[in-house]
């Protein structure tokens, strides 16, 4: 879906911060729908045509609301074994996020965990972030192939 799109779904202008920025392949927004506030992430839609304007695809949205719940019920305060007991039959990729100690060094965190549930058959994936070993944030994106 484009940004025009989803304008026209959410019947609201985005402001996306990156639109000045003449090198930007990827943008983000925040929006409103109902009552849950959505980042959105954008990413430019490849044209041979350098002169062409940007084209806007919404490639992964997320939200930190506690309205928003998985279809398997997995939602906000929720744990990984709640995930991987509802999502035991897919591709599931987990482990701690790495955080910058320094210029040159990252390390996994203690207290900040991924957990990404891909659906081979539609190359979407569902991810959750996880502080202290509960869910802070849902997300969907478009599934990044090897």
């Amino acid at each position: 879906m484009t940004q025009e799109e989803l304008e026209k779904l959410l019947n609201q202008k985005l402001a996306l911060k990156h639109t000045n920025d003449a090198d930007a392949w990827s943008d983000t927004a925040i929006a409103k729908y109902k009552d849950i506030e959505v980042s959105l992430f954008f990413q430019q839609q490849y044209n041979e045509d350098q002169n062409a304007p940007k084209v806007w695809e919404l490639f992964e949205l997320s939200s930190e609301s506690t309205l928003c719940k998985t279809m398997t019920g997995i939602g906000i305060g929720d744990d990984k074994i709640a995930v991987i007991s509802r999502y035991d039959d897919n591709y599931i990729n987990m482990g701690p996020q790495f955080e910058q100690v320094n210029d040159s060094t990252w390390l996994p965190s203690k207290t900040k965990y991924m957990i990404h549930v891909l659906n081979t058959d539609d190359n979407k994936e569902i991810f959750f972030k996880l502080i202290n070993k509960k869910i802070v944030s849902i997300g969907v994106s478009l599934a990044m192939g090897d």
